[in-house]
Formats: structure tokens, C-alpha cells, sequence
């Protein structure tokens, strides 16, 4: 079991691309742009990733960035 499923992390994500979180490193990783890939997105603090999570993997993640990119270059239909 992961530690973002361990500390309740993934629970409330709905971001479609979010695939894991790995709080010790202050990681998230997501969908990559090409089949078969992912983005680790690498945070300065925990602070940091967990306000990145709250703002954008769980409710608001239509606003993010990644999730657009992805949307209108992998799934533009």
C-alpha cells in the first residue's frame, strides 16, 4: 500500500490523470503526455504538494494546467 493511500491522500483525488502520491518524497505522478509515460511533479515542501493536491488532483482539477494539457492534446474529443 502506498503511503498517500496510508495517510488518506489519494482518497478524496478525482483528477482523472492522478495516478499516485508519495508524501515522503513530496512527489505526485500523473498521466504523461505519450502513451505509456507519466510527469512526477517534485515539490519544494509537503506544504506545498498538499495545497497542490487540495486546490487542483481533487476538486478544482479542470483548472489545472496538466490536466488541460492533457485534455486538448491526448483526449480532444
Amino acid at each position: 500500500m502506498s503511503k498517500a493511500v496510508e495517510t488518506g491522500l489519494d482518497g478524496a483525488v478525482r483528477c482523472p490523470f492522478y495516478q499516485n502520491a508519495n508524501p515522503p518524497r513530496r512527489e505526485i505522478t500523473c498521466e504523461g503526455v505519450y502513451d505509456g509515460t507519466q510527469i512526477r511533479q517534485k515539490f519544494r515542501c509537503s506544504a506545498d504538494m498538499s495545497g497542490h493536491m487540495g486546490a487542483y488532483c481533487r476538486a478544482g482539477y479542470a483548472r489545472c494546467a496538466l490536466y488541460r494539457l492533457l485534455m486538448r492534446e491526448k483526449y480532444p474529443d
